[in-house]
């Protein structure tokens, strides 16, 4: 059974490119438009191994208080930070997460993916 990754952007060709790379590893991925959407997905279903998240992101929700709102709720799982705006990641990241700086490659994202579920970056290029 693949693992599930939830890809929260607002931008829908980022997340389609990003949904194609990922789901080219065998990942199931689910999109989420904002981080409204985003804790919507998470209500219906907690079973994500990972989260990537925009930061910036129009609505009451964006990409940083939903991390804050998914350690409460799931405490370590995993999260990667995307963002052409990197002024905008004002925290430290936790052990669990990773930062990507826009615009990043498929290889820059599976490493990331790679790095936080425990998957070796060379089984992922298999």
């Amino acid at each position: 059974m693949a693992r599930q990754i939830l890809l929260v952007d607002d931008e829908a060709m980022i997340r389609m490119i990003l949904a194609d790379v990922l789901g080219s590893m065998d990942y199931a991925v689910v999109e989420a438009a904002s981080g409204d959407a985003a804790l919507r997905h998470l209500d219906a279903l907690d079973d994500y191994a990972l989260v990537i998240t925009d930061i910036h992101m129009p609505g009451g929700i964006d990409g940083l208080e939903l991390a804050d709102r998914l350690e409460s709720r799931s405490p370590g799982k995993p999260l990667i930070f995307m963002t052409g705006r990197p002024d905008v990641m004002q925290r430290e990241l936790r052990r669990n997460e990773a930062f990507l700086r826009k615009p990043f490659g498929a290889e820059q994202l599976l490493r990331a993916v790679d790095d936080l579920l425990g998957r070796p970056a060379a089984a992922a290029a298999g």
